[in-house]
């Protein structure tokens, strides 16, 4: 595969060519391919290198929890779909209009999970080998500094959007108190090892929630360009949910 090009904020389309030819002439089913682009194998299944299974600790009230992690690191994170989910998505919904001045941004985050590994940038017509994949539209949150967050709309359209089409029936409970659970977590470390060096990662959310890829046989995706029209230069990013990168489509 050719090598990327890490300096450049521009989308590297020697690789996008390669993969897209390598999928057209290999004929891999999505989930095989995704597999290969991670280099999943035989002897090492986990879709993210940077995961590693642990040990379960004896006499931990969180034991049930690790076998739970543990599978995540092996086959990634296992959606269940309801009954109600059709085999092909009939209407590809367009993109949020709050993405009409943010083209710049957009491709930058596109380029940036290009480069980091977290998107499989591909053409637009391996659209066709994989038909099962959905389509979400995008649309850009600003933050400060100018600076924007790409938001994959996974409960567009309404009715038929992925989240929709999603069984929660096994879906963990969660408790979210941010200050108060780390000043409680940073206080059991100090306490239960003084003379350790205690570590915080810091990072937006693509950096604290990456880890977790979704496994591959999540097919969605979401436009991620926009402007003028859908045309036959598009092309597809396809990452842990699947992510949908067209050079240009008008927003709704």
């Amino acid at each position: 595969m050719p090598d990327l090009d890490v300096g450049s904020e521009a989308i590297d389309t020697n690789q996008v060519g390669f993969l897209s030819m390598l999928a057209h002439h290999s004929q891999l089913s999505l989930p095989n391919f995704i597999r290969l682009f991670r280099n999943q194998s035989s002897s090492d299944s986990r879709p993210n290198k940077a995961l590693f299974e642990l040990p379960v600790p004896p006499n931990s009230k969180r034991a049930h929890l690790f076998p739970h992690w543990n599978s995540i690191v092996r086959s990634g994170v296992q959606p269940r779909w309801r009954s109600t989910k059709p085999s092909s998505q009939t209407t590809r919904p367009p993109n949020h209009n709050s993405i009409a001045s943010h083209t710049a941004s957009i491709r930058r985050h596109i380029r940036t999970g290009q480069r980091d590994g977290r998107f499989l940038v591909l053409h637009e017509s391996v659209l066709k080998l994989w038909p099962e994949v959905f389509i979400s539209p995008i649309g850009i949150a600003e933050k400060e500094d100018n600076d924007t967050r790409l938001i994959n709309d996974y409960s567009y359209p309404r009715g038929c959007s992925v989240n929709d089409f999603t069984d929660d029936g096994n879906f963990p409970s969660i408790s979210y108190n941010p200050p108060g659970d780390i000043a409680r977590r940073i206080h059991k470390l100090r306490t239960e090892h003084p003379n350790a060096e205690m570590l915080l990662m810091l990072g937006g959310i693509p950096q604290r929630f990456g880890t977790c890829r979704s496994t591959k046989t999540r097919y969605t995706c979401s436009r991620s360009f926009s402007m003028a029209t859908w045309l036959s230069t598009c092309h597809v990013a396809l990452a842990g949910a699947v992510h949908l990168r067209s050079t240009l489509w008008q927003g709704r």
